[in-house]
């Protein structure tokens, strides 16, 4: 059974960047910030191009060595974690298909793992607002 479940980025509550491989999210409301490793930076450009999560999966087993069960398996489980984050979400709306290319060799596959962190979350939260600090008054 085809899945049709397509995620979509929430551009204007979560900051995103790829770094050195490696994702980085920073939710803007409550300051907690996320990695993910592996193979995430390429999940992570799937999703922001609304690939379906066949597509992704499908996407992930032509580049990758790895099988299409433990993609699916580990695909769950990810997705699962981000949608509970709320650094993605779901829509079931139509689109065109992602165009999904076989490579001449395959990448050694890396399981993606979502991290996060809260340690930073007073620096980063935007959302309320911060408070504003008093101005140095000149005496």
């Amino acid at each position: 059974m085809a899945n049709p479940i397509r995620f979509i980025t929430k551009d204007d509550e979560i900051a995103s960047n790829v770094m050195d491989g490696e994702v980085i999210l920073i939710n803007l409301g409550t300051g907690k910030y996320y990695t993910i490793g592996g193979v995430g930076d390429r999940v992570w450009r799937l999703i922001q191009e609304k690939a379906t999560f066949d597509e992704i999966c499908l996407t992930l087993t032509n580049e990758y060595d790895v099988t299409l069960e433990l993609v699916k398996i580990e695909m769950t489980k990810l997705t699962e974690q981000l949608v509970a984050e709320e650094l993605v979400g779901i829509s079931r709306e139509t689109a065109e298909p992602i165009s999904i290319e076989s490579p001449s060799e395959k990448s050694e596959y890396v399981s993606p793992t979502l991290k996060k962190f809260d340690d930073m979350a007073e620096m980063f939260a935007l959302d309320p607002p911060l408070p504003v600090l008093p101005k140095n008054e000149k005496k």
